[in-house]
């Protein structure tokens, strides 16, 4: 789940900064882009502080491992030219993957004993930051060699490869999950 979890974290930053290039290329100017990053701020909190109510409709394997995939095709979609899309795909993809991330966290919290906590997220947060830091080279790369728009569909990558790690650790390796639905 750290790959996972570290690796979707890896795309969606990324995105989060390069977003704005993304809006230019379409003409957008800075107040509307200034606009779509403080309804995403907005939305993201409202989301973070009701992830556990998505439980009550999902699993926590389900949500995870859609999240990923879902990611994935979202960042694809980037490819068709239309900056009304590329603002909704934006939004989809700064709020959703929060609900994940939450309760990913949590999973984390739950798995890991009091006494090496500390320790353990702390090596978690290196991790997704060390994942963070290669994926704007990697972007870095791919819009000085393509568009923008191309860039971004690239980097679905990261999501897909997170789903993968997410379903070996969440099925194949038979981790439990019990996050409580409150």
């Amino acid at each position: 789940m750290l790959c996972a979890s570290a690796l979707l974290s890896g795309a969606i930053t990324p995105y989060f900064i390069f977003a704005q290039k993304l809006f230019s290329s379409y003409g957008a100017k800075p107040f509307l882009i200034s606009l779509i990053f403080s309804i995403v701020e907005i939305s993201s909190g409202i989301f973070s502080l009701t992830a556990q109510w998505f439980l009550k409709i999902l699993s926590f394997r389900a949500l995870v491992i859609c999240t990923f995939i879902g990611s994935s095709v979202l960042m694809v979609l980037n490819l068709i030219p239309s900056l009304g899309l590329a603002v909704f795909l934006f939004f989809v993809m700064m709020t959703i993957p929060e609900i994940a991330d939450v309760l990913i966290h949590a999973y984390f919290q739950k798995q890991i004993s009091s006494e090496t906590r500390a320790s353990a997220l702390s090596f978690i947060s290196f991790v997704q930051s060390a994942v963070i830091g290669i994926s704007y080279a990697f972007y870095g790369i791919l819009l000085d060699k393509f568009t923008t728009r191309f860039a971004v569909a690239l980097t679905a990558i990261f999501p897909l490869l997170s789903a993968i790690f997410a379903f070996i650790a969440l099925y194949k390796m038979q981790i439990s999950v019990d996050l409580e639905v409150s």
